[in-house]
Order: C-alpha cells, then sequence, then structure tokens
C-alpha cells in the first residue's frame, strides 16, 4: 500500500475536524496489569517507523477453560515529535504490511472510528481466511504523536477491540476528577491562553527524561499544532482568540 500520497491527506482532514482535540503524550508506558484477564510476558524497546521510538510489549490471556487456546497480544506504542511525524509512521507501517487492503476505520463511526485520528483495523478469520466479523484482529491507529499497533497474535484470535478502546480513553481522554484529587494526575494553568494565529507557546521547556518512575506528560488542546521542538513542547495556535490548552501530568505506571 502506497500512502505517502495520501499524509497530506491525513494531516488537512484532521486540521479541519474541529470536533477532535490536538493530542500530545510523553513518556508513554504500560505496565504488567494495563489489561484485565491479560499478563505482561515482554517489553522490547526498538526504533520506530520514520524515527521516533517504540516500545513492544507482549501480553498473554490467562488461562481460559480450553487448554489449547494461546491467547497472546501484541501493543506497540511508537511516540513521535508531531502527529504528523506519527502519520508518517502509520504510512510505513501500511507500506511494509503483508496485506495491502487493510480497511480504514472510518471516521466518526463506531466505537474506534470515535476515538481515533486515523485508523486501520482487520477483523477476525476462520480457518480457511473468511472475515467472520466477530471482533478485530489486528488495528493500527494514530493519536496525536502517538502511533498505535495492536495484533492478536496467539493460535486463536484476541479481539482487540476493547484494548484498542481503553488506549484510545488513556491517551486522549483527560483525567477524571476522582485521579485528580487523589493526586494521581495534576492539572496545569494556565488553561485558557490569548494567542495570534501562528504565535507558538512553550509549554514545558525541558520534557522529562523518560523511564519508569518519570511522570506522562498529557496535552489536549483545541485547534492548532502541539509539537516537541530539542527538549520543549510547544503548542502553535491555528487561529488568533483564546486557545484552550489543557497540560496534565500522569503519575507512574499510568495504564
Amino acid at each position: 500500500m502506497d500512502t505517502h500520497h495520501l499524509i497530506d491527506g491525513w494531516t488537512a482532514e484532521l486540521a479541519s475536524n474541529s470536533t477532535r482535540p490536538r493530542v500530545f503524550n510523553h513518556n508513554l508506558r504500560l505496565h504488567p496489569g494495563s489489561f484485565k484477564g491479560f499478563e505482561l510476558v515482554n517489553t522490547v524497546a526498538m526504533d520506530a517507523p520514520s524515527g521516533g521510538t517504540e516500545t513492544v510489549y507482549l501480553f498473554a490471556g490467562r488461562a481460559t477453560k480450553n487448554a489449547k487456546e494461546e491467547l497472546l497480544l501484541r501493543v506497540g506504542l511508537s511516540t513521535h515529535d508531531d502527529a504528523r511525524g506519527a502519520l508518517l509512521a502509520l504510512g510505513q507501517t501500511l507500506d511494509n504490511c503483508m496485506n495491502p487492503e487493510i480497511p480504514r476505520v472510518e471516521p466518526g463511526k463506531g466505537k474506534l472510528g470515535k476515538l481515533v485520528d486515523i485508523g486501520f483495523a482487520l477483523r477476525g478469520a476462520d480457518e480457511a481466511g473468511r472475515a467472520t466479523g466477530k471482533g478485530l484482529a489486528a488495528a493500527t491507529f494514530t493519536l496525536g504523536n502517538t502511533l498505535v499497533t495492536l495484533h492478536s497474535v496467539g493460535s486463536s484470535v484476541v479481539d482487540v477491540a476493547s484494548v484498542a478502546a481503553q488506549l484510545g480513553q488513556w491517551l486522549a481522554g483527560a483525567p477524571d476528577t476522582p485521579r485528580l484529587q487523589g493526586g494521581q494526575a495534576t492539572a496545569f494553568a494556565p488553561r485558557h491562553v490569548q494567542l495570534k494565529a501562528g504565535q507558538a507557546l512553550t509549554l514545558v521547556e525541558q520534557l522529562p527524561e523518560p523511564g519508569a518512575a518519570a511522570a506522562r506528560i498529557q496535552v489536549l488542546a483545541r485547534g492548532g499544532e502541539l509539537r516537541r521542538v530539542g527538549a520543549a513542547l510547544v503548542f502553535v495556535a491555528g487561529a488568533s482568540g483564546t486557545q484552550d490548552v489543557a497540560l496534565y501530568s500522569h503519575a507512574a505506571p499510568g495504564l
């Protein structure tokens, strides 16, 4: 699948969508208890497509009644300097995929379409290779500067839809009141700032070094662009006026 010509279209599509927040996440980490019913088996750090960094997690489903079932879930999280970097990584991932006809998730439709920026997903298949329609066997999508890849890799198909929804909420959802009041998350001011179109605002001068004990930095903004410039996190206004920019710090271990 040659997606190079689609990157500009994807970027324009996201820029024109006023209902979706702009999202930026730094220091993403999963842990052994991230997904109910699954145990963390292995974690591997690697280079991400089109630059950036990627961590791949392998989760195994806990014992089922059928001892022959092997439930394995591969989760890849790659982070980039901005949303375009994540889209470039998505395009490269699709170009390198063995299946050139992965259906795109229809924007704004269904649970996954409402959660992600740009996404593609495959249904599970029977032994003859026919789509069963009983859940998703794989999903690849972007949310802001993050590319997520989910694959069922065991002998039995794992429906990755619920994991995709959980990750989507984790990446793009603001922390709830109990987390804020309990100290698991912190909101920083100012949230509403006056900027001119194209004006840049430095949100974080020095992003923390990634690590298991470091906090996750999350930004949700309406309009404009979020990008990493060196060690700093910057918001660039898309239009003049009051900008709604929410900055949060999430205590480890996160999800």
